[in-house]
């Protein structure tokens, strides 16, 4: 089998469509569907069945996928290397994958130093999901992922910062939380989605705060308006919280006394992408966001 075939195979994959394909590898829409007829034979399955805003892979073609996709990413970086990076005249965009807190704690860094040392790279946030992150990064969907929540071994990564969580909390809700009546206190947490959920669960059990009812809301970043007008309490990253204050100055933080901390914030990159440009990428994200934490408030 001609190789390129299954380069064309990933591409449409990790797409979504043809005409997605044909842009990444500079190739007519005819010849992918005509790279894509060939492999239906040789194979046996149609591979792709055609949706309304592209196509779906079939189970066949996951399985495929998860067998070559990576191969195909490595050997595109190998390709790759031979071209060298320079971030001061480059014109490239990277997907990074962030949290709401990651976003409001890192990003302003990140895109502040980037219109300086490389003013034609262009940054695509998208919002984190702990149960999909490991998968994106592995399709290509996104270039790195930041987030504290647990992603497969088999993504390389690298540590930003190491935290520990606090009660966040309305004055009024300071007494309830010192002796013990909880349950009078409207608990409001961040997402599951957003990867602090076990952690915060654990960690509430062992302070004697098993059982406790809660609403949620689909970011952090909301909690500070909620608290400031609610009688409530949620628990959060300490360092993000102290941050909160100096906007929010009547929020009130309550140490946990076990002091447990949250899991690594890590930075992870899309595996099998070994290039110069997501080589460099990686290495300014990683240390914008690091210097980022040093400077929020303590």
């Amino acid at each position: 089998m001609d190789l390129n075939l299954l380069r064309v195979f990933a591409a449409v994959y990790e797409e979504g469509s043809l005409s997605g394909a044909a842009g990444r590898l500079h190739l007519t829409q005819p010849t992918i569907s005509h790279s894509c007829q060939k492999l239906r034979r040789h194979y046996g399955d149609p591979l792709f069945v055609r949706t309304g805003r592209g196509v779906r892979p079939t189970s066949f073609a996951d399985d495929l996928y998860r067998q070559v996709g990576a191969h195909v990413q490595a050997l595109d970086g190998i390709a790759a290397q031979r071209v060298s990076f320079d971030p001061a005249i480059a014109r490239q965009e990277f997907v990074l994958c962030l949290s709401d807190i990651g976003e409001s704690a890192f990003l302003p860094t990140i895109l502040s130093r980037l219109m300086v040392e490389a003013p034609g790279v262009t940054v695509q946030s998208v919002p984190v999901d702990v149960a999909t992150a490991a998968e994106r990064l592995s399709r290509g969907e996104c270039d790195v992922v930041i987030t504290s929540g647990h992603l497969e071994a088999t993504t390389e990564s690298w540590v930003i910062r190491r935290d520990s969580y606090c009660f966040v909390h309305h004055p009024a809700a300071t007494v309830p939380l010192k002796d013990g009546r909880y349950a009078e206190v409207p608990f409001v947490f961040g997402h599951p989605s957003l990867g602090h959920h076990p952690p915060v669960q654990r960690l509430l059990e062992s302070e004697g705060f098993s059982g406790v009812r809660y609403s949620t809301v689909q970011s952090f970043s909301s909690l500070p308006y909620i608290l400031t007008t609610l009688p409530g309490a949620s628990v959060a990253p300490e360092l993000i919280v102290r941050h909160w204050r100096h906007l929010w100055p009547q929020l009130r933080l309550t140490p946990l006394p076990t002091g447990e901390g949250i899991p690594e914030v890590r930075l992870h990159r899309r595996p099998g992408a070994v290039t110069p440009a997501l080589d460099w990428f990686c290495a300014f994200v990683l240390d914008a966001a690091r210097s980022a934490t040093a400077s929020l408030p303590k």
